[in-house]
């Protein structure tokens, strides 16, 4: 009997800490695109498109992360229709961050690069 409860807590331990790590992934990625519209210019440069390639393909970031990740990949000048319309339902939904929520709506307004009040906006995001 106590070995099937300590089998388990430790499994409900290691879903916990699993989860913690996978939260402070994306935080960690949303930051680092919000850093990175500080500076974009009309593009992402090779680089940043690399780390946003890495972002993408990271199985454990969520799909809000995941969608802010490929509009700025994307992103030539301003961001597409489509990927406006895919950002427009992070901020409409209940389960994005609040960091997702306000990268999204400075993507969707972004024109060629970031105005000075969105870079406020983005200095914000933790």
């Amino acid at each position: 009997m106590n070995k099937v409860i300590l089998l388990v807590l430790t499994l409900v331990t290691l879903t916990a800490v699993q989860s913690l790590w996978a939260e402070d992934a994306n935080q960690a990625y949303v930051k680092t695109m919000a850093q990175m519209l500080m500076d974009i210019n009309h593009y992402p440069s090779d680089t940043q498109k690399k780390t946003l390639q890495t972002i993408i393909g990271d199985s454990k970031v969520d799909e809000h992360t995941r969608v802010l990740a490929q509009s700025i990949l994307n992103m030539n000048h301003t961001v597409s229709d489509t990927d406006k319309q895919s950002l427009a339902k992070i901020t409409a939904t209940a389960g994005a961050t609040e960091g997702e929520s306000q990268l999204a709506q400075v993507l969707q307004n972004i024109n060629h690069k970031a105005t000075n009040d969105q870079k406020t906006q983005l200095q914000t995001i933790k």
